[in-house]
């Protein structure tokens, strides 16, 4: 009884190895105007590694790195109405990889995170939702032990182009202006 109240206190009182990573979207807030064919507005940021003790080697298959697998999405407002989805592209295009906190060439990576993909007729408005980076610790292609590593929130401005309200003004001072010449 007495061992296995003294393995029952290790196993609690051992430090858990968990990874320490720093995802920043700059800005997080992106502002569209709808065009005629659906859009990825691209969201920027850096992920970075701050656990010192995440050690590996350029091929990322030493136990301890940090590995950024996948990235998942959630929507605040029904995807049906604001025809919204996500564009995962840039992730494993630019940031899936793994990270070392120990050096210093491998502890940041920074660049196009994600997407969001903007159909033609989403009303205008704005949108929020959040981003996590999926991945874990230890040797590459151990996607067993996946876990989210980091969120962020995202927001979506999606505005009317300019340019119609902007002839529209021009239009009605005009005839103002005939209005005003004419009297």
């Amino acid at each position: 009884m007495k061992a296995l109240l003294v393995l029952l206190l290790a196993a609690v009182a051992a430090p858990r190895v968990q990874a320490e990573l720093i995802f920043a979207l700059d800005p997080t807030v992106e502002t569209l105007v709808p065009g005629t064919f659906p859009f990825s507005v691209g969201f920027s940021g850096t992920l970075t590694d701050t656990e010192p003790g995440d050690v590996c080697d350029s091929s990322g298959f030493t136990a301890g790195c940090l590995n950024l697998n996948d990235i998942s999405f959630t929507f605040d407002q029904n995807q049906a109405v604001s025809l919204l989805s996500a564009d995962s592209n840039p992730f494993f295009n630019n940031i899936a990889g793994f990270l070392s906190g120990q050096d210093s060439s491998f502890n940041t990576v920074s660049g196009t995170v994600f997407g969001i993909i903007v159909d033609p007729a989403t009303p205008f408005g704005t949108y929020t939702g959040t981003v996590s980076i999926i991945g874990e610790e230890g040797v590459a292609g151990d996607s067993s032990s996946n876990t989210v590593l980091a969120t962020e929130n995202w927001t979506l401005k999606v505005v009317p182009e300019p340019a119609p309200f902007g002839l529209a003004l021009l239009g009605l001072a005009s005839i103002a202006l005939v209005r005003r010449v004419a009297a």
